[in-house]
């Protein structure tokens, strides 16, 4: 995708069938946008910088939102432990697709959690929430189970805490008014 020319072809190759070339491209398509903006050479710098870039990010929206959620002391544990993690460390420079995956799932579920815990902003969250998980659908294919797995949670705890007239008024993108409205219809077709 980053080659001169004609050269992203390669890309949709039917010399590709025993490989994966339906993967998302979020991640591998800004790498390889990065490299055409540095002038085309394909370096290792880019592909380094993103993955220290997305770890370094997990780490803060880790600690930070745990602060916030639960305390200070919790988040910055949390964080140690996260440091203290071969695992987490050893994919911090692998350059897979994985970091930038986990950093999109902790951030659709952060967001899930503080839309829960906003009063006045929950629906502008939950939209957050819904953007983070649809690039996590766009990293990898694990991404897009994790985004309708997130969204048939968030569906059957709504309506099990308040019914389809809560589910509705709480869910990113429907106003006040179709809220009124839908409530209204389905209140006269159930009774």
């Amino acid at each position: 995708m980053a080659g001169p020319g004609e050269t992203w072809r390669y890309a949709i190759s039917p010399l590709l069938t025993l490989t994966h070339p339906d993967y998302p491209l979020l991640t591998s398509g800004f790498i390889a946008h990065a490299w055409k903006a540095g002038g085309g050479q394909p370096t290792t710098t880019i592909p380094i910088a993103t993955a220290l870039l997305f770890s370094g990010s997990a780490l803060a929206l880790l600690v930070a939102s745990l602060a916030l959620l639960r305390g200070p002391s919790l988040g910055l544990l949390a964080g140690l432990v996260a440091l203290a993690n071969t695992s987490f460390l050893r994919h911090c420079v692998s350059q897979y697709a994985d970091v930038p995956l986990a950093f999109y799932y902790l951030a659709t579920l952060v967001a899930i959690f503080l839309g829960s815990a906003a009063e006045t902003q929950r629906r502008s969250v939950l939209a957050l929430a819904g953007f983070f998980a649809s690039l996590a659908a766009w990293t990898k294919d694990e991404g897009i189970l994790f985004a309708v797995v997130v969204l048939g949670c968030y569906v059957v705890v709504e309506w099990w805490a308040g019914g389809w007239k809560s589910l509705l008024c709480n869910f990113p993108g429907c106003s006040e008014g179709r809220c009124r409205a839908f409530s209204r219809w389905l209140a006269s077709s159930c009774s």
